[in-house]
C-alpha cells in the first residue's frame, strides 16, 4: 500500500477489515471497532463493540516518516537457498499491548534445501505444536518476495483459531496481506514475507489485529544453514 493510499484512507475513515468465515457466513472484523468475543472458541465466535478508533494529526507525520525512513523493503535478487536455515519470532515481543488478545512463546521455522521445511510453536505455558516436513517455496510477485508454506498454521490468529483453519472449518480474510493487497486463507498454506534492510532479512507474516495499527510477527535467522537437507523421521 501506498503512502498515498494509506492518506486517503485516513482522510475518508474508510476502515482495512479482517472478516472470519464459517460455513457460508462472513463476519466483518473492521480494526479494532469489533473483536471477536469468543477467540479461544471460533465455533461460537461473536462480535463485541469496540470504541472508535480516531487518528490524529501527529500519527499521520509519524507514519510519514515511517514509510519513507524505518520500513522493512521486499527483498530483491534473493534466491531460496538465501532462506535455508532456522527462523525465529518472539510473540510476546512482537504483540506487546497492542492487540485486544494476547500471545506467548516461541515459533520456529527450519527451512531446508531439500525444498521441506518445518514449523514448531511453543507458547511457553504447555501448548507445543510440531508440524511434519511439509513442503515450502518461494514466489516473486510484482516486486514482492513471499513464502509459502504448504500446511502451515497461522498462529498470530491465536491458538484456537490456528487449528480451526487448518483442519479447514473456516476461512480467514484480511483487506491486507502485507503489501496492500487483499489476503484469503483456507488452512491450505500460510505466507511470509521476505524483507530485508541494510544487508538484514526478515520474514514476516501478514498483519493481524487493528490493520491500521497492526501486529506484526517478524522472523529472524537464527542459525544457517540448516544441518543437512535431508529431514529427520
Amino acid at each position: 500500500m501506498t503512502l498515498a493510499h494509506w492518506v486517503l484512507e485516513r482522510v475518508t475513515g474508510a476502515p482495512r477489515h479482517t472478516s472470519v468465515s464459517i460455513g457460508t457466513k462472513r463476519m466483518p472484523i473492521p480494526g479494532r471497532d469489533y473483536a471477536p468475543s469468543l477467540v479461544d472458541d471460533p465455533t461460537e465466535a461473536g462480535l463485541t463493540m469496540r470504541s472508535q478508533f480516531q487518528f490524529s494529526l501527529s500519527v499521520l507525520v509519524a507514519a510519514t516518516i515511517a514509510s519513507c525512513c524505518g520500513r522493512w523493503v521486499a527483498s530483491y535478487g534473493l534466491e531460496a537457498s538465501d532462506l535455508v536455515g532456522t527462523w525465529s519470532a518472539d510473540y510476546e515481543a512482537s504483540f506487546g499491548r497492542r492487540c485486544w488478545y494476547r500471545m506467548t512463546g516461541v515459533e520456529t521455522l527450519t527451512l531446508r534445501a531439500d525444498g521441506t521445511y518445518q514449523q514448531i510453536y511453543d507458547d511457553g505455558r504447555g501448548y507445543v505444536y510440531v508440524s511434519p516436513w511439509n513442503r515450502w517455496r518461494l514466489e516473486e510477485d510484482r516486486g514482492a518476495s513471499i513464502l509459502h508454506l504448504e500446511g502451515g498454521r497461522f498462529y498470530p490468529l491465536g491458538k484456537e483459531w490456528a487449528e480451526a483453519l487448518a483442519e479447514r472449518s473456516w476461512q480467514y480474510h484480511s483487506d491486507d496481506d502485507g503489501r496492500g493487497q487483499p489476503l484469503d486463507l483456507d488452512g491450505t498454506e500460510v505466507i511470509l514475507h521476505v524483507r530485508s534492510r541494510s544487508g538484514e532479512r526478515s520474514l514476516e507474516y501478514p498483519p493481524v489485529c487493528d490493520l491500521d495499527a497492526p501486529v506484526i510477527v517478524n522472523f529472524r535467522l537464527v542459525a544457517s544453514p540448516a544441518a543437512t537437507s535431508t529431514p529427520l523421521p
